[in-house]
């Protein structure tokens, strides 16, 4: 089932482009989203893993010049763990942006993701 959304009118948001195009949503029958990209090539495997991966934050250490990524063993989250001592605020990431930030080739970070 897919469901068109309009998005508000130029009118009414400032700034907005004049044509936006609709919000396009997949749902299956049970209404749940259909979290795959055709554009992109990701299936809903890798959509599934990559939504996983950014739920769980870690901190960039350097080991020599190889990026390593430690998890904070923190619960999943959308938000980043709390009581993060500032000298380490600044290497905290998720698992997928430390892929991003660290693999260029979009094969090989789709591997590790």
């Amino acid at each position: 089932l897919s469901r068109r959304f309009p998005l508000p009118s130029s009118r009414s948001t400032v700034g907005a482009r004049k044509t936006q195009p609709p919000l396009l949503l997949h749902f299956d029958v049970n209404k749940t989203l259909i979290h795959s990209d055709s554009v992109q090539m990701k299936t809903i495997e890798d959509g599934i893993r990559e939504g996983i991966a950014e739920l769980f934050w870690g901190f960039v250490r350097h080991n020599g010049e190889e990026a390593v990524w430690q998890w904070t063993q923190d619960k999943p989250s959308c938000y980043p763990p709390e009581g993060v001592p500032p000298e380490e605020s600044g290497s905290l990431v998720t698992y997928a942006q430390f892929c991003k930030d660290t693999i260029k080739d979009k094969a090989k970070r789709k591997e590790k993701v």
